[in-house]
């Protein structure tokens, strides 16, 4: 019987080494909370609402290759975009400074992207990346047309959702990227009308650490 008990005791003190373990990991990989399940991923997915984003926070890692899925989920059937930068720009409008449309620093300045996937693409703007993967045109939409053009940042519009009889989804893309060394807090953010939807909180943050 004293056998007895003490196996149930060992295994009893070996479950708990193993709770412990579980609780450890999950407080130093933050599992719950609003970036759940993305903080050790390489794969995010970014729906764009009216107005916001889901997730609103990430955390990318220094050197990782990540895979960007953004798509566009309005319910109002309002068309959005997608930036990423530091510092939205401003101009003086005579009575206070209002921001109008990109950001001071992109985030994607001088990178390689590798566009995988995408369709009902209103305008692909790489700014100073440079594209890789399949030709840009690709994902462009139909009705109305899709453009490229360089510009000077980087910058995504999707179309709509289409409600109704002729039922489409919202624009989507997908691509690819290594995270450089650029360390800190970036914004994403989206600039349609005039600035007017950053403006009602369509942004969000994105935090790179080694």
């Amino acid at each position: 019987m004293l056998k007895n008990h003490g196996s149930v005791s060992t295994k009893g003190i070996f479950v708990s080494i193993i709770i412990a373990i579980l609780l450890i990991v999950s407080s130093v990989y933050g599992i719950g909370g609003d970036d759940a399940g993305q903080k050790n991923s390489t794969h995010f997915v970014i729906d764009m609402t009216d107005y916001g984003f889901t997730p609103s926070a990430m955390t990318w890692h220094v050197g990782d290759t990540v895979t960007l899925t953004v798509r566009n989920a309005s319910e109002q059937g309002v068309m959005h975009e997608f930036m990423v930068g530091r510092d939205p720009n401003e101009e003086d409008v005579g009575f206070g400074k209002t921001i109008t449309d990109g950001f001071e620093t992109d985030f994607f300045k001088k990178m390689n992207v590798k566009l995988i996937t995408g369709s009902r693409i209103l305008m692909v703007q790489p700014g100073t990346a440079h594209f890789t993967g399949i030709n840009p045109k690709k994902v462009l939409a139909k009705e109305p047309p899709g453009l490229v053009q360089q510009g000077d940042q980087f910058q995504i519009v999707f179309a709509w959702p289409e409600r109704g009889k002729k039922s489409e989804p919202g624009g989507t893309i997908t691509f690819q990227f290594k995270v450089p060394n650029e360390q800190g807090k970036w914004e994403m953010a989206c600039y349609q009308g005039d600035g007017q939807h950053i403006k009602n909180g369509m942004r969000g943050t994105i935090n790179i650490v080694k």
